[in-house]
């Protein structure tokens, strides 16, 4: 997990820019787990010896996987502020 300072306004889910970089998906923590919830069913309805390779040799499925594995690292077991 990369810590950032907290910036003046809370950020909310969408399409964020730090400074001059490429513009990225931001996830609130509180919607991440949901989202991978949503993943993982979409996964498990991918068989994946009949869908193609990505460019970095995983599946759809894997890839799928490995996203929803990244929204739950954002669970927290205290209450964040």
């Amino acid at each position: 997990m990369q810590k950032f300072d907290a910036p003046a306004e809370r950020p909310e889910t969408g399409v964020v820019q730090f400074g001059n970089d490429w513009p990225g998906i931001f996830v609130r923590g509180d919607e991440a787990l949901s989202l991978a919830q949503m993943l993982d069913r979409i996964a498990d309805e991918f068989d994946d010896g009949q869908f193609y390779k990505s460019l970095h040799g995983k599946s759809c499925k894997s890839f799928l996987r490995g996203i929803a594995e990244q929204f739950r690292e954002c669970r927290v077991n205290e209450k964040v502020a």
